[in-house]
């Protein structure tokens, strides 16, 4: 009875052991499943922000802004005309024009 019952448990242990390595071959790949989308991600994020950056750099060189026109100068008042005004003298505030 006692070879019996050793024989039924070596049997019981190797279908463990089947069972343990099929559950250890599934953990694998598993892993390496986990670690193939994590590369993925790393990637796309890595690659949408290349893609950003070449975006950005791309606006900032196209839509640079284009160098304003020099002002106009204007007219000189005479001086013979600027002596002739003693209304007020001090700083003359330039009247700004709304927008």
């Amino acid at each position: 009875m006692a070879s019996r019952m050793r024989l039924e448990t070596a049997e019981d242990i190797r279908k463990i052991l089947t069972d343990v390595e099929i559950a250890r071959a599934s953990a694998e790949d598993e892993l390496e499943t986990q670690r193939i989308l994590t590369e993925t991600a790393r990637v796309r994020a890595f690659s949408h922000g290349l893609a950003a950056e070449n975006a950005s750099d791309e606006m900032a060189r196209t839509n640079a802004p284009v160098a304003a026109p020099p002002k106009a100068k204007r007219a000189s008042v005479r001086k013979s005309a600027a002596k002739k005004t003693t209304a007020r003298k001090g700083k003359v505030t330039p009247i700004s024009k709304a927008a």
